[in-house]
């Protein structure tokens, strides 16, 4: 998962699971501190979305939507 803001494009690599209509996404744990403290690394470990079709997604607890392209 990777997202873009104006000083930083935080990313981390990780695992997937779908249970019924809800996305969970598990960043893998980081073990290199340079990584940890550089503007590039996501405090957030750990992300949850609402499938709400095949091109739709909503953060939970955000209020944001993804919609692919």
């Amino acid at each position: 998962m990777s997202y873009k803001s104006q000083d930083a494009s935080p990313s981390c690599v990780g695992q997937w699971n779908v249970v019924k209509d809800t996305l969970f996404l598990q960043c893998d744990k980081e073990n290199v501190v340079s990584n940890m403290i550089s503007n590039g690394y996501m405090n957030q470990r750990d992300y949850k979305f609402k499938i709400i079709d095949n091109k739709k997604l909503i953060l939970l607890k955000e209020n944001i939507i993804l919609e692919k392209r």
